[in-house]
């Protein structure tokens, strides 16, 4: 079985704008021009880790927008006959955040983004089998394109900020560059 895996924030939504967002809501300001690392600081961590914590557990991330071209892209990929993994850094196995499986799937189903596996690629993934069938993997964080290289798998990561130091890792403007050219590295 082949699998292509796709993370999810910040490829198949606005992340971390839709988080940055929710703080300003939560604490009724305008964080829109910080980073998330400012806005920590700004607020400090335990507040930050409670609204973090917050949002975990509220339904927001059910009813995020999603970004059409990751189900254009994994439609492509699925008709050439390869599965998809959703591979996240939720954590979507904590008993802390008991509804947060449930509610990813049900926002991948109701955007119609057709899935084989949704996986912790913190924990679950670790303990599969399933690096030795990943052809490729699609992320905005170059520390998780670095997890999937060192098992030996391609790389794509959404970003112009980080320049890859693997081999097995791609720089992508957007998930339309990769529409066009996914097919030359299966």
């Amino acid at each position: 079985m082949n699998y292509v895996s796709f993370d999810i924030d910040g490829i198949m939504n606005n992340y971390p704008i839709c988080w940055i967002d929710y703080i300003g809501k939560e604490l009724n300001k305008n964080f829109s021009q910080l980073t998330t690392e400012e806005i920590k600081i700004k607020v400090g961590l335990q507040l930050y880790n409670r609204i973090k914590d917050n949002y975990r557990n509220s339904d927001y991330k059910a009813n995020l927008d999603f970004n059409l071209d990751a189900k254009i892209l994994s439609d492509d990929i699925i008709s050439e006959g390869y599965k998809i993994i959703v591979s996240t850094s939720r954590p979507i196995t904590s008993k802390k955040y008991p509804n947060l499986r449930a509610n990813t799937e049900l926002w991948l189903q109701k955007n119609n983004f057709h899935f084989d596996i949704l996986i912790d690629k913190n924990y679950e993934l670790a303990q599969s089998n399933l690096y030795e069938n990943i052809i490729f993997h699609i992320d905005d964080e170059y520390k998780y394109a670095l997890q999937y290289a060192n098992q030996g798998v391609k790389s794509f990561i959404v970003s112009s900020l980080v320049e890859p130091e693997h081999n097995l890792i791609m720089n992508i403007n957007n998930l339309k560059t990769l529409k066009g050219i996914w097919r030359n590295y299966v």
